[in-house]
């Protein structure tokens, strides 16, 4: 999801890497742990990064939906634990798992980015859970990819969707719009970040 087979980094998302042991910061959840406080004082470097060689060939494993599922079934209702869970079940390529978790998250009425993001994910999964668009999969993407446009207008993803699936049929005036609705747009500080979409690939699209 992050690098490709060729190291190109293609997502990205802000997160704290050093602190002051005397501020006390702790861990946060159970997977997918955030620092407590983080946000007070803290000071964003954009451009800063962190190698990874195990991110190449990073492989996810079932620990952390089962982890997740659990405190689910205790009865947990937090909107953090359903995000990742359906998350966790979309990287495995649950799709129709994971189109209900989203729908799960959804109803905990839970506006903030990540709402965004559960709305560009559900999208994928529809198209990924039916590639022959015979269960009216491309339709119900299409339906989410606008209620992120609407939700958030200066993020670029849903855009970017929208126009690659013309672009794929290549229906070009139906893509041609999407494309030029991101131009300029600011690659965000919040959230997880596909790269490309505020970078080269729509001056790449439209010039094809």
């Amino acid at each position: 999801r992050g690098i490709t087979d060729e190291g190109v980094v293609v997502f990205k998302f802000n997160t704290p890497r050093v602190w002051r042991a005397s501020t006390k910061t702790k861990w946060i959840g159970a997977v997918h742990e955030y620092l407590d406080r983080s946000n007070e004082n803290a000071i964003i470097w954009a451009d800063a990064s962190v190698e990874d060689p195990l991110a190449m060939n990073n492989v996810p494993t079932e620990r952390n939906i089962k982890i997740l599922r659990r405190l689910l079934d205790e009865g947990d209702t937090s909107p953090r634990t359903a995000f990742y869970y359906a998350n966790e079940l979309r990287d495995h390529k649950r799709w129709d798992e994971a189109i209900e978790a989203y729908n799960y998250f959804f109803s905990l009425n839970h506006f903030t980015w990540e709402f965004y993001d559960s709305l560009v994910s559900q999208a994928n999964c529809y198209r990924q859970s039916d590639p022959e668009h015979k269960k009216g999969g491309l339709d119900k993407a299409v339906e989410c990819y606008f209620k992120a446009m609407q939700f958030t207008p200066v993020r670029a993803e849903a855009f970017v969707a929208l126009g690659d699936i013309s672009y794929e049929g290549q229906r070009w005036d139906g893509a041609v719009p999407f494309y030029k609705a991101v131009i300029g747009m600011t690659r965000p500080l919040e959230g997880f970040v596909i790269e490309t979409a505020y970078t080269w690939l729509p001056w790449d699209r439209l010039a094809v």
